[in-house]
């Protein structure tokens, strides 16, 4: 053995992986990565990494009209299912997001390439058009209001979900793109002070906001878990004006003492869409549009969904969302 080399089989030179020009997303953005992925499938579907962790994991229902196979993450939270049509020629299969059925969720179909095959090929078309990846200009610092474990590197999706002209208390759910729960937020509207509690989806309160009384610009503060003290103030959010057109918010960290907001919050016209901005600047860091539907209208539901850019703390924009749609309610009470 010539000096100096190592013993053992010859290491294989490193593959290089030839870019692609644009991410392909059909799923979602979270599951994109920048380097090469290796993954293990076993005989049951279960799907893990090199390390052996589990990642995904696909459960069947064989016994009925439709096969259908359920590709679940690791919680068993499900992100797609799979549906074989009946008396296709091609064997054609569909995917729809989460356990829904619905053209409106379809992410893409799949066949066989020719009737008669030796080897199996398959063409693969998307269901609804699917938009480019839109890229998100990265802000100069991470941004923390509430905690860093709701920082990511990739654009948010949550839905948020309440049920309209309940009686003291005003519940939302908030829901990731697969309908997992992420948060949920609980009113005590029948006492001295508004207040809402931003909980996890086990519950843990992470914020309770509270409405200041006898303030003209209808100032709410954020304090940490269920506190009361100045000390565990996060920040506060009031109107930008006393009379506005469309509602705009200023917000200021607890630690700001000066006129200058940290953060400002943008309504839109009509009450359906706001965005959040660093500062006075034009950074944007989150968009909510407010979703009208039949089946919302029917239910007496209210439905926003929110876009919260890369390294921007989601639970805080949840509270700023949260605060905006309360103004927003007292606002249309009073005219």
């Amino acid at each position: 053995m010539a000096t100096g080399q190592a013993p053992g089989n010859p290491v294989p030179a490193m593959r290089t992986y030839p870019p692609v020009e644009h991410p392909v997303v059909v799923i979602g953005s979270q599951y994109l990565a920048q380097y090469p992925v290796e993954l293990a499938v076993n005989s049951d579907f279960k799907v893990s990494d090199i390390n052996g962790t589990l990642i995904l994991q696909v459960k069947s229902k064989l016994l009925s009209l439709h096969d259908r196979r359920f590709l679940k993450d690791a919680a068993g939270n499900t992100l797609v299912n799979l549906r074989q049509k009946i008396r296709t020629m091609h064997g054609r299969w569909e995917a729809f997001r989460g356990e829904s059925k619905e053209k409106s969720d379809l992410l893409f179909t799949a066949k066989q390439s020719k009737l008669f095959q030796s080897k199996t090929e398959l063409d693969v078309f998307l269901g609804n058009p699917i938009p480019a990846v839109r890229k998100y200009p990265p802000v100069e610092h991470p941004v923390v209001v509430i905690g860093p474990q709701y920082l990511t590197q990739y654009p948010v999706e949550l839905a948020v979900s309440t049920k309209l002209w309940t009686l003291g208390e005003n519940d939302f759910k908030v829901s990731d793109i697969n309908g997992t729960l992420i948060f949920q937020i609980k009113s005590k509207k029948l006492s001295l002070h508004d207040r809402r509690f931003l909980k996890d989806a086990a519950g843990n309160t992470l914020v309770n906001l509270r409405q200041k009384i006898r303030t003209m610009h209808r100032r709410w503060e954020a304090f940490r878990g269920e506190s009361k003290e100045e000390k565990d103030l996060l920040f506060t959010a009031k109107k930008s004006k006393l009379f506005q057109f469309k509602t705009d918010l200023d917000v200021f960290l607890a630690n700001n003492k000066g006129d200058v907001p940290d953060f400002k919050v943008k309504g839109g016209y009509r009450e359906s869409s706001c965005s959040v901005f660093l500062g006075d600047s034009n950074t944007m860091l989150a968009q909510m549009h407010r979703r009208h539907t039949l089946a919302s209208t029917i239910l007496e539901t209210d439905r926003f969904g929110v876009t919260v850019y890369p390294n921007v703390d989601y639970a805080f924009i949840v509270a700023l969302v949260v605060i905006l749609d309360e103004i927003n309610a007292d606002r249309s009470g009073e005219d």
